[in-house]
C-alpha cells in the first residue's frame, strides 16, 4: 500500500464514521485533499494556493482512493479558504459495486 493510499484510506474511514464533517489533509507539496461523506456520495476536493490542482493529480488521486471510483470529472471552483480547487463526487463504494454488477 502506497503512502497516497494510506493517507486516503485513513481519511475515507474518518468521514465515513463522521458523515458531513470534511476530513482534510495537506501533502508536503501544499495539495489540500478534502473528503465529505453524504448521503450521495463522497465529495472529494483537491486545492491550492493561487493555481488549480493539474489532472494528473486528481486522476492520481482517484487511482489510489481505497476502491475503484470509476471516472469521476472535477468541476473548477475557487472554495471558501480562497483556494484553486477541483472537487466532484465520488460514488460510494456500494454504489459501484451495484452498478458494476449489472454492466
Amino acid at each position: 500500500m502506497s503512502a497516497l493510499n494510506a493517507l486516503l484510506t485513513t481519511q475515507y474511514h474518518d468521514a465515513m464514521q463522521r458523515a458531513q464533517v470534511t476530513q482534510r489533509r495537506k501533502l508536503k507539496n501544499g495539495l489540500h485533499i478534502d473528503i465529505t461523506a453524504h448521503a450521495n456520495g463522497i465529495t472529494l476536493k483537491l486545492a491550492r494556493d493561487e493555481q488549480y490542482p493539474s489532472m494528473s493529480e486528481w486522476t492520481t488521486v482517484l487511482n489510489h482512493f481505497p476502491y475503484f471510483t470509476g471516472k469521476v470529472e472535477p468541476v473548477k471552483i475557487i472554495d471558501s479558504d480562497k483556494r484553486h480547487a477541483l472537487t466532484g463526487v465520488v460514488p460510494r463504494r456500494e454504489q459501484v459495486a451495484h452498478q458494476m454488477k449489472f454492466e
